[in-house]
């Protein structure tokens, strides 16, 4: 999916805090950070891609190359998804260590 936007992009929000137990709910959209947002399928794959200015883009803390993809941390994807929505619903809270996130979100200058 990321090869289909030609340009620099990694999977983060909620595809991290599902997969990592944050989230709950049922996630059937694969979800993206990239330079532009946009909407798009392949094959029977959804995706959604949230558009981040390229100073937090392109500024690398929390994000991590795992074989031919880019992905956030679970501290870096949190930070993200309260980058777009600080009132973001958290099933499980306690699966988070905060001074990370609040470490990467001074890094990045979200607060």
């Amino acid at each position: 999916g990321m090869a289909f936007l030609h340009s620099y992009a990694y999977l983060s929000p909620e595809s991290i805090l599902a997969r990592e137990g944050v989230i709950t709910q049922a996630i059937l959209t694969i979800t993206l950070v990239s330079d532009t947002s946009r909407k798009f399928k392949l094959e029977d794959t959804d995706y959604v891609v949230r558009q981040m200015k390229s100073r937090y883009l392109y500024n690398n803390y929390g994000i991590a190359r795992k074989n031919d993809h880019y992905e956030a941390t679970l501290e870096r994807a949190l930070a993200d998804i309260l980058y777009y929505n600080p009132n973001y619903h958290l099933d499980n809270k306690n699966l988070i260590d905060w001074k990370k996130v609040e470490k990467i979100q001074k890094e990045l200058e979200f607060k």
